[in-house]
């Protein structure tokens, strides 16, 4: 008696491939890093402050 094999056609296994693959990428992407996050509150927290104090410098003329 012979062992049955699994048959390994080619399509099959593009399509497993490209199951596995496709599988962890929608969580991977959708979940953020706590390190992007912190990045990108920290870059919009200097920007406001910066264009903050930029403006406060631009209006002091005008309020002596």
């Amino acid at each position: 008696m012979k062992p049955t094999r699994k048959p390994q056609g080619r399509t099959s296994d593009v399509q497993s491939n490209m199951y596995e693959r496709a599988i962890p990428a929608p969580a991977n992407e959708a979940s953020a890093d706590p390190s992007e996050i912190f990045c990108f509150v920290f870059i919009l927290f200097n920007f406001q402050l910066i264009t903050g104090l930029a403006w406060i410098l631009h209006i002091m003329p005008a309020l002596r």
